[in-house]
């Protein structure tokens, strides 16, 4: 069940990354997240 429980949170946490680099790389600069 722990196993399950990590699978999770690793592809909860790898999602939110990828949403997160997908942003910034599309808006172009970080400056302009605001």
């Amino acid at each position: 069940m722990a196993a399950i429980t990590s699978l999770f949170i690793f592809f909860l946490g790898l999602g939110f990354c990828v949403l997160l680099f997908g942003r910034v790389c599309y808006e172009g600069d970080y400056d302009d997240y605001d």
